[in-house]
């Protein structure tokens, strides 16, 4: 069954993650603290991934009993990736295996699809796609193999609901993972904080802050349950550096919902430009 609830991203325990990351990576023992705190809070699950450093081998030393979600490395066999992933996780199966290659959607030639769909039974319980694009995200949706979908989405980019393809996923029951509410970090900064390459952003940051001032709660909180009452929304997914951040994350996802207006005021927000919502751009803007 398909984890539901805020998922726990751990790129940040593994590598150097995230715009607004101002205290680097935790050490590694700090790492495990963060991983027991999760589980004992409330945590949904952990979403990994063999590229995330060593995070996969801090969740198997952590020993917690949280459902994982890992990924295929891109450019692995599936078979061995999952191996290797099982391995250092130090368990016998994951709820979702993710391909971590969006672009395996769009031309299948080798079979990696296949390769990977065979995969699950009692080790895997889904495959899923770990997308960028709303058109990688639609062939996601066509793909009976697929049984799950991990995209970005936020305030700043709502191209997957003015899209109708959160509409579609939950109509054919495809739980969505949704990554990137934060941006990295960016839409928690001050308007005068965003460095020059994301400007664009300034409307929304501009907008979420007056919302949580209107609602006496952090930025945060606004964006996770914007994105957390999306249709077809499994879970969020939300990284941290701290135990105090989970805690804040479990905050935000237990806020309450945005009101009718408060919606639609975000709704309303011009679309950001893609090289402003897609961290894989940023170096090539900045």
């Amino acid at each position: 069954m398909a984890p539901r609830g805020l998922v726990l991203g751990t790129v940040q325990l593994g590598t150097e993650y995230g715009i607004a990351n101002r205290t680097g990576r935790p050490a590694p023992q700090d790492a495990i603290d963060l991983l027991q705190s999760a589980a004992r809070g409330g945590v949904a699950a952990l979403d990994t991934a063999p590229g995330y450093g060593d995070a996969e081998e801090l969740i198997g030393s952590a020993g917690v009993a949280l459902p994982v979600c890992t990924k295929i490395a891109a450019g692995a066999e599936p078979a061995r990736s999952l191996e290797g992933s099982l391995r250092r996780l130090r368990r016998d199966s994951v709820e979702v295996l993710f391909l971590h290659d969006p672009e395996v959607l769009e031309g299948d030639g080798d079979g990696v699809i296949d390769r990977a769909a065979v995969l699950v039974g009692e080790r895997v319980g889904l495959l899923g796609a770990s997308v960028y694009t709303p058109a990688q995200f639609a062939a996601a949706l066509s793909d009976d193999r697929i049984g799950a979908i991990q995209a970005p989405a936020s305030a700043a980019d709502q191209r997957l609901v003015r899209d109708g393809l959160l509409e579609r996923a939950a109509a054919e029951g495809k739980p969505v993972y949704l990554r990137s509410v934060f941006l990295q970090g960016a839409l928690l900064l001050a308007p005068g904080e965003l460095p020059p390459h994301l400007t664009g952003l300034q409307p929304v940051v501009e907008r979420v802050g007056a919302l949580a001032r209107e609602r006496h709660e952090p930025m945060g909180h606004v964006l996770v349950a914007f994105a957390r009452d999306l249709p077809g929304v499994a879970g969020v997914v939300v990284g941290a550096e701290s135990a105090d951040q989970v805690d804040q994350n479990l905050r935000a996802f237990a806020a309450p919902s945005l009101t009718t207006t408060q919606r639609d005021a975000v709704m309303a927000l011009p679309s950001a430009d893609e090289g402003v919502v897609d961290p894989r751009r940023w170096v090539a803007t900045r």
